[in-house]
């Protein structure tokens, strides 16, 4: 289970934000971040069992801004494995979640997470829908709106 939380709560819970430049990074600047731009952009570009997110459109100035501006605006997720990720609705649709083996859609999605946000060699992001979409939720430390 996730704990989400906004800026002002994560900040005092020592989660401060990452120690690299946001707007000036390139996102697939090495082969790690550049497969996994691929991953979320390419039809058929993975490799694997799991599903992948797939973005609708697959301009890297699209990528790009989705990262910079859920980095910027969007509320932290805590994951169970303590993993510090951001996340952002954006309300509109972006991308659809592909099982590569059964080659069908599983759903739109309007939401971009942001992940290994502090390994700047690592950071990317993807498209998804979480179960909880449906409503909006709020901060679970002192309750603010995050969407």
């Amino acid at each position: 289970m996730s704990t989400l939380l906004c800026d002002r709560c994560a900040f005092n819970k020592g989660f401060l934000p990452p120690a690299w430049n946001i707007v000036g990074n390139n996102y697939t600047g090495n082969f790690y971040t550049l497969n996994k731009f691929y991953d979320h952009t390419i039809t058929g570009h993975r490799i694997g069992p799991d599903p992948v997110s797939l973005l609708d459109d697959p301009d890297y100035s699209n990528y790009q801004n989705f990262i910079i501006n859920t980095m910027f605006s969007g509320y932290f997720e805590i994951d169970a494995k303590q993993r510090i990720n951001k996340a952002m609705y954006l309300g509109k649709r972006i991308g659809a979640s592909v099982d590569p083996v059964l080659k069908s859609v599983r759903y739109p999605e309007e939401f971009f997470k942001v992940v290994k946000i502090t390994t700047p060699t690592h950071v990317h992001g993807f498209n998804f829908q979480p179960g909880y979409a449906s409503k909006p939720r709020q901060c679970q430390a002192c309750g603010k709106p995050l969407w």
